[in-house]
């Protein structure tokens, strides 16, 4: 039975798309930060697929809003923001939370 030290502060940038059970993540992510914790996630939106799966490919794309839905029972949404715009579609989505008691 190891436990794990937790931290402050985490940024998971660009990673959720290549993961393969996303839904998993907000979990294990809340589990490391301490109580008060901050979360960063940013990923793309609308931007171009890449396949490669087995490794490393896209499994996954998050629509607006999404995110808070994914992390809502975890974590506070502070801030959010959608990035770059092409074709009047968000390239991306930038989410800052905090961890809930």
């Amino acid at each position: 039975n190891t436990q794990l030290e937790q931290v402050d502060l985490i940024f998971c940038l660009e990673v959720l798309e290549h993961t393969m059970h996303p839904w998993c993540v907000p979990r294990n992510l809340f589990s490391l930060l301490k109580t008060k914790g901050m979360l960063v996630v940013s990923v793309p939106c609308f931007l171009y697929w890449h396949p490669g799966y087995p490794w490393f490919g896209d499994y996954v794309r998050f629509l607006p809003g999404s995110l808070e839905i994914l992390f809502g029972n975890y974590f506070t949404i502070l801030n959010k923001s959608l990035c770059e715009y092409q074709e009047a579609k968000p390239l991306g989505q930038i989410v800052i939370m905090e961890k809930t008691s």
